[in-house]
């Protein structure tokens, strides 16, 4: 029994600028990952001749199913199936002397399909037509509306054409008609202005009776004015007698005194 050789996983998929004597390059030589070409190396062993025929067998297929997704895939490969975990069954012995080490990869056993897909979010675009906001015609209808619709041109020719009619109350000259009606409006405003409108019996009344208030109001204001002057000249003009503010005489005999040391 040989000895196997111990590769990395990182090893086997380091890049192409690493130095050729660098840890893994030995195995990464071996798998051509870059090419994405497996390699193998074919052991004449006679004890493990159906190992040998099982791997044959899937590296044929292998081969054929990248080369298919190769073919799908026109942008690039983007999925790969890796025999990256192997069965106890599926195993290379090394019967060479141990000058000649060679390197063991129990790859063909069960494989793992890696996909480097990126998942892409569905993005929903919530949009309406622009025909929504838009009205669009088409050349038919286009035609039909220049058809249907009224130039400025063709109004103004009908316009000064006149139209004879045996009924002629049947069309109104809109601008002696109107005259007319201006006149009639200016002739009532002005009876209005100047006729006098009779005022309502209550109102009448409540006149007489405010003159009635006022006149009494005025006759009573001038009998109190009266009676005001009359006492003013009296105060005035009234003589006063000498003896009402002549003192009166004192007799000595009936005066007493008012203290007793008098």
């Amino acid at each position: 029994m040989g000895e196997f050789k111990k590769t990395s996983r990182a090893d086997l998929y380091a890049s192409d600028s690493e130095p050729e004597n660098g840890p893994g390059s030995e195995g990464a030589e071996l798998l051509g990952y870059g090419n994405m070409d497996f390699e193998f190396v074919e052991i004449d062993n006679e004890s493990n001749v159906e190992d040998q025929e099982i791997i044959i067998k899937e590296q044929v297929k292998t081969k054929a199913k990248n080369e298919e997704r190769r073919a799908s895939n026109s942008g690039g490969d983007e999925e790969y199936d890796f025999p990256l975990f192997g069965s106890k069954s599926n195993k290379v012995e090394n019967q060479k002397d141990e000058e000649d080490e060679e390197v063991a990869f129990p790859l063909f056993g069960n494989t793992m399909k890696v996909s480097l897909k990126e998942d892409i979010e569905e993005t929903l675009h919530q949009e309406r037509p622009a025909e929504f906001y838009f009205a669009s015609y088409s050349k038919a209808q286009e035609s039909e509306f220049e058809i249907a619709a009224i130039t400025y041109e063709e109004i103004e020719r009908e316009a000064h054409i006149k139209h004879t009619d045996k009924a002629p109350w049947k069309v109104l000259d809109l601008a002696l008609y109107n005259s007319k009606i201006d006149k009639l409006k200016a002739l009532n405003e002005e009876k209005k202005r100047k006729m006098r409108k009779r005022p309502g019996k209550k109102k009448r009344e409540m006149k007489i009776s405010c003159t009635k208030r006022k006149e009494e109001r005025a006759k009573v204001e001038k009998k109190i004015e009266k009676e005001q002057k009359a006492k003013l000249k009296k105060k005035m003009f009234h003589k006063r007698g000498g003896k009402k503010n002549k003192k009166k005489a004192v007799d000595p005999a009936s005066s007493k005194p008012k203290y007793r040391t008098e």
